[in-house]
């Protein structure tokens, strides 16, 4: 009896011992020279669409500078239209998506309207693209008041990858985003794993033992 306590008093507390997080990253973009406008941008270039970062690789959008003095962290922003050209006449999806090299416990961002009140919604997603939840902020347009807002979801299962868009309509889009945040999922701490294994261990002998 005194051994089957003992088995489960450690699988409690390596339960309780806490985790932590092995990286948290945020992305402002500002790193990458950029001037102003999409039609500046040839698809392929080190401005986008594709974009990685440690931890996370973007799509949909390329860096410009500016974007009427709105990026939540100068100068840069991630920006996209369905209706702006660029360099090579071709124009963009219209929304922004972000993929994770880990699974990430918690996201956050700021969204940049440049055309149109409308409502911006960011969704995240788990593994296999299952939807897990979205979050929503409706803004006005440039330049009124009320043009940037921030978008945030946590708590909802690992989440693999987000995509951000927008209620302007087809062939009216145009949007950024910036300051992107996110944490990993928390992993349990290696004296964690080796209580809860040294627990579920005795729990075996104990069982053998009355068979």
């Amino acid at each position: 009896m005194r051994r089957y306590a003992l088995s489960v008093a450690l699988v409690i507390a390596g339960a309780a011992l806490p985790a932590h997080s092995a990286w948290a990253g945020i992305v402002n973009f500002d790193s990458i020279p950029a001037t102003c406008c999409f039609s500046d941008v040839t698809p392929g270039g080190p401005r986008g669409p594709l974009l990685s970062f440690p931890g996370v690789t973007f799509g949909g959008g390329v860096v410009m500078d500016d974007f009427a003095n709105l990026a939540t962290t100068a100068p840069n922003l991630y920006g996209t239209s369905d209706f702006l050209q660029l360099a090579d006449a071709s124009v963009l999806p219209g929304s922004i998506a972000a993929v994770f090299s880990a699974p990430v416990s918690s996201v956050s961002l700021d969204v940049i309207n440049g055309f149109g009140a409308a409502t911006f919604t960011l969704s995240a997603y788990g593994a296999g693209s299952v939807f897990l939840s979205s979050a929503a902020i409706f803004l006005a347009d440039n330049p009124n008041p009320g043009a940037v807002g921030s978008l945030a979801l946590s708590g909802i299962g690992p989440i693999h990858s987000i995509r951000v868009e927008s209620g302007q309509g087809p062939g009216n889009v145009d949007f950024a985003v910036d300051s992107v945040a996110f944490a990993v999922e928390p992993v349990p701490e290696p004296g964690t794993l080796l209580l809860i294994g040294t627990g579920l261990t005795g729990l075996a002998l104990r069982r053998r033992r009355r068979s």
